[in-house]
């Protein structure tokens, strides 16, 4: 009989050699142990693991199954046999196993704090808000616990409490985003950051943060701090990509990139702050958010590269059907099979302009579908900002096309799935709080990509009278 010291020796030898990418080497490894030990709990939790990781579903689901039954109440192995229901987009029986789980005797708070994720991703905005409020007022010092209820106060439209709980953002254990500054005065301390004192003449560096819809959808609160206080200097740092489009907007004074950093270290200021940190000085509730639309407006003449893409006796119409790959939430975000968009696409009596960053021109000539492909000649928000200012409508998932769309006050239909629904686009909205311009169309459980873009089909026709 193995000693559980040797076992959970050779456990770790399957997590390295995953770690180290021999995926087919941990496979293997993971099923002789499994042939060794056919009943014990911590090499079926393992297998099932490792399996789910390699996209091996069915196998995986074998071995939670068998585990369970080995030890029915054992929180912790229900739970890993959520996560792979969730991945396997079975939202149903998840929350009917988490539920389940959750009903057994000495289910610590984290376990709850784990369904309420579930519950979020789900839709059920309300029930993770109270299971939140209740955790979060036993746990005030849990920033992840803290951190989930802002978001939730965020969707719900309770801006007030709920921005300034999102600055748990900073302190959360499993931090997922890089909150950097720049200026060696502020990593040093000799710039404070902003607290809510007097601005009036004074200068105040703001950092830009996560995306760059984040940028665009919360730039809108320099203008309201320039109304309150006399003689405010503003100055931001930002990504490369869309400091162009930053520098055409007159309520910002200067304008640097992370890669300007002697530059950023001769600015003289006297308060610095992240962006989505300013919010919480201005907002109460979704009925008073600052509108001043638009609030991104220059005069952008459409650039010759671009005239091409642009019909000049049919409307034309922007489109974007897929984001970053590499964002967390992409699976439910981006759509991966052009086709889905055919309703849409099959209407030949309008122009159609793809937005995104890349290359779908092979799937647009697969499919018969008449798309110009713009990707390879824009190089900054600023070119991104002038297509679209001459469009005469947008039509994107959920990327930062849509918050330019809104924040030019463009025509736009934000396509959202209501699994896993960022916070911005609140809790079953049809239409934007943030972008009056925005109208949402919102993909349930139920519907597929194709029954959504013919719902868009049906009000594009109507819009332009096909």
């Amino acid at each position: 009989m193995i000693s559980d010291k040797e076992l959970l020796r050779l456990l770790e030898e399957v997590e390295d050699t995953f770690k180290n990418n021999d995926h087919l080497k941990a496979l293997k490894q993971i099923s002789d142990l499994v042939r060794k030990y056919p009943r014990h709990t911590l090499v079926l939790n393992t297998a099932g693991i490792i399996f789910a990781r390699t996209g091996q579903f069915s196998e995986s689901e074998k071995y939670f199954k068998t585990l369970i039954s080995i030890e029915p109440n054992n929180f912790r192995y229900k739970y890993n046999y959520v996560n792979l229901l969730v991945k396997e987009e079975r939202f149903n029986e998840a929350e009917l196993l988490m539920k389940e789980a959750l009903s057994q005797k000495k289910v610590d708070d984290e376990y709850y704090f784990q369904y309420t994720s579930l519950a979020v991703k789900v839709g059920k905005i309300e029930e993770a808000y109270e299971i939140l409020v209740n955790l979060v007022s036993k746990n005030p010092n849990n920033h992840d616990m803290r951190f989930a209820l802002s978001t939730v106060m965020l969707a719900k439209g309770e801006l007030d409490n709920g921005w300034k709980m999102y600055e748990s953002r900073f302190l959360r254990r499993r931090v997922k985003v890089n909150y950097k500054v720049a200026s060696k005065d502020i990593v040093k301390g000799n710039i404070e950051r902003y607290s809510g004192q007097n601005l009036s003449d004074r200068t105040l560096l703001i950092h830009d943060e996560q995306g760059y819809g984040d940028l665009i959808q919360f730039i809108r609160y320099v203008p309201l701090l320039k109304e309150r206080y006399l003689n405010l200097l503003v100055i931001l740092i930002c990504k490369k990509p869309i400091s162009s489009l930053m520098k055409k907007l007159d309520f910002i004074d200067q304008v640097f990139i992370y890669e300007e950093q002697e530059k950023i270290n001769q600015i003289n200021a006297d308060y610095w702050d992240f962006i989505m940190s300013i919010p919480k000085y201005f907002e109460i509730s979704y009925s008073s958010l600052p509108l001043h639309l638009p609030y991104i407006s220059f005069d952008s003449e459409i650039k010759e590269r671009h005239k091409n893409f642009f019909h000049s006796n049919k409307p034309n119409i922007g489109i974007c059907f897929k984001g970053n790959n590499k964002h967390l939430n992409d699976q439910y975000r981006s759509i991966q099979n052009i086709k889905d968009l055919s309703p849409v696409l099959n209407l030949k009596a309008l122009n159609f302009v793809y937005l995104g960053v890349d290359d779908v021109s092979s799937e647009a000539q697969v499919n018969n579908f008449s798309l110009c492909n713009s990707n390879s000649t824009i190089e900054s928000f600023e070119d991104l900002y002038s297509i679209i200012n001459n469009l005469d409508l947008v039509i994107s998932v959920d990327t930062s096309i849509v918050h330019l769309s809104g924040a030019a006050n463009k025509e736009c239909f934000a396509i959202i799935n209501s699994i896993s629904t960022d916070w911005r686009w609140g809790n079953n909205l049809k239409d934007s709080p943030w972008y009056p311009s925005v109208k949402i169309f919102r993909k349930d459980q139920k519907e597929n990509w194709h029954q959504i873009f013919s719902d868009v089909s049906d009000f594009v026709r109507k819009k332009f009278d096909l």
